[in-house]
Parts: C-alpha cells; structure tokens; sequence
C-alpha cells in the first residue's frame, strides 16, 4: 500500500489504537507515527508494554511523541475520557487475549477481554462518533477454540457497528508465535516441537499486517470483512524445516512430533464458503461485506454478560453458542464444568 494514500487518509485523523504495546499493536503504532498523523493516542493495560513503548516513542522523537495511556479497554470511564479529551475519529482495536492453550482454561477472561470490552470500547467510540477498525484472527472461522468463538463475537459487534474486520492470518515473530517459539528452541539446542506433521497454517509479516489495516481504514466500505489474499498455507514442519536451517541450528537438533491441543485444528480458514463466494478480490486482498448474522445481538450479548458474571461456565458456552452456532467446544473447556472454581454444571 502506497504511503502516500495512507498519509492522505489519516494524516488529519484523531487515532486511537488499543493493545498498543502488543507485537502487532506496536508495528502499527510506530507506523502511524511515521506517517505524520495528528494525533495518534496509544493504549494498553501492560504496564511494562507501554513503558517499554514510550521509551521506544520518545528515543525516535523526543520533541514531538503521541499520548501513551496505561489502562483497560474495559473502563469505560477511561475511555469516555480518552475519545472526549482526544476527539478521536478512529480506533484500531488489537487489545486482546489470543494465547489459545491458555484461554481454554481460563474462558472467562477470553470473553470479559475479547468480547465484552470490545462491546464497550465500540459503545463508546460510537457515542462519540468514531469509526472501528478490529484486528481479528483465521481462528474465528468455525471456531474450536475460545479465541475463535470470542474473536467472531467481536467481529460480529465491529460488523453491526458499522465498522471493518481485519482477519490476519498467523503474524510471523509476534510475541509467542510459532516462529519465536522454534528460534527459542534453536537458540537453546532443544528440538523444534511440531504438533502435527500434517499442520498448516497462513502466514504474514508484520509489515503486512500493518499494510492491511491501514488499508481497511480507508478502502473498504463499512461493515466489512477484509482478509489477505494469500493462495497457499504452509506446513509448520516446513517452517521449522526452514528456521533450522537458515540458523545453522547445532548439529543433531531436529524435529520431534507432539499433539495437537484439543483446541487447535489441523488447517486453518481465512473465511468461510459463504464468504468465499461474495468476496471482492483487490491487489494483495479480498473483502467481503457482511450483515449481523442476528437481529438481536444486543439481546444475545446481554445473556452472555449476565452468565459470565454468574461465573457458570455450561451457562456462559450455551450462550456463546447462541451467538456463534457453529462453535465447537474443546474436551479441554467441557473438562472444567466440573471444576468448582471454573463454573458448576448446574441443573
């Protein structure tokens, strides 16, 4: 995407960008600083992520830098405070919990974060007449994982809102990718660990990510779904395959197989065949433009908050089946109805 359009774009905008402290979040930031943007607002909950990132911020321009903020995309006090103050016009949205191992046990979490406070921050934002650009994931698609079902809630509330659904593929060297985990491997002299031999997946650079969020904020239409065009997935074996040897990895270091998680399945999607058939096909990517699958999300959105406030947890899935009906609970999330401090089955 030409730097010259994104800069015609947003150079005016009043941006907002949620999970700035992230690997994604971070790329993206420190791109709309190198476009000039006017006002660029940067939030996330980590702490240690934003301090990181005004250090980073500062060092590159110490004159002018953009407004960091420490906080949680689920206090809306905050983010009254945050759109009002800022005037903010857009908001890229990466704030998320997305390590699936560890969200099929603690599920509550996943939905508070990816669902719920994404509710909120959309709420907001519209109240005070922002645009939302959410940055979503393959494993929405027939999801088996609650990053999926949570990620396809939220897509579905950006959808209704009238804002655009970027669905990135695997981003290669984020925080805790596959790629980072196998060079931790090499580094170590341990062996690559590969689920499944038969494992594959789409992937991206960060810079390309970046390129297609910043293209959704400007040249899709509303209401839309917009993906990578990318023709071929790749084994996880033939990455690793790859990383061992352009690292000159220690002689006898190799691959070992392990299993699947319950939660991960053998190939991902980038959409579904229904969006498949409707989709526009651009330069580097596709979009479709889609419609709230239910006239009463706000309704179906209401349930689920109360469920999860209740803490029980056969409650809470029956809800985000409702919303998201092709959802298929792994053994591992059906395990912990039967886990007092998880949530109770209850009759």
């Amino acid at each position: 995407m030409p730097e010259t359009d994104a800069l015609a774009a947003l150079g005016d905008r009043s941006i907002l960008v949620t999970g700035a402290g992230g690997s994604i979040g971070r790329a993206l930031s420190l791109r709309l600083v190198s476009l000039g943007v006017r006002k660029i607002v940067l939030l996330d909950a980590s702490e240690q992520a934003v301090y990181r990132l005004q250090n980073e911020l500062t060092s590159l321009n110490p004159v002018k830098t953009p407004e960091v903020v420490l906080g949680s995309i689920a206090d809306e006090a905050l983010l009254d405070e945050v759109f009002a103050v800022n005037g903010i016009d857009l908001v890229f949205h990466a704030a998320a919990h997305k390590h699936v191992p560890l969200l099929e046990t603690n599920p509550f979490a996943a939905i508070t974060t990816n669902a719920l406070a994404t509710r909120l921050l959309i709420s907001v934002g519209k109240k005070h007449g922002a645009k939302t650009i959410l940055l979503s994931t393959d494993k929405a698609v027939a999801p088996a994982s609650v990053l999926g079902a949570t990620k396809q809630v939220a897509e579905q509330i950006t959808l209704a809102a009238s804002g655009v659904v970027v669905r990135l593929t695997n981003v290669l060297g984020t925080d805790g990718s596959v790629v980072e985990t196998f060079l931790r491997q090499i580094e170590q002299g341990q062996p690559l660990v590969v689920r499944h031999r038969e494992a594959a997946r789409y992937f991206v650079t960060p810079e390309e990510a970046v390129d297609l969020l910043l293209t959704a904020s400007y040249a899709v239409p509303p209401s839309s779904v917009i993906l990578p065009s990318l023709e071929h997935m790749h084994t996880v074996l033939s990455l690793a395959s790859f990383l061992l040897e352009t690292c000159n990895a220690a002689p006898g270091t190799t691959t070992v197989d392990g299993n699947l998680h319950a939660c991960e399945k053998l190939c991902e999607s980038l959409c579904s065949a229904e969006e498949a058939a409707i989709a526009v096909q651009q330069h580097g990517y596709a979009y479709v433009i889609k419609q709230p699958l239910f006239s009463s999300l706000d309704h179906l959105l209401n349930r689920l908050d109360a469920e999860v406030s209740r803490r029980n947890l056969q409650s809470t899935i029956e809800a985000m089946q409702a919303l998201v009906p092709d959802y298929s609970p792994s053994a591992t999330l059906l395990a912990l109805k039967q886990t007092p401090a998880r949530g109770v089955l209850q009759s």
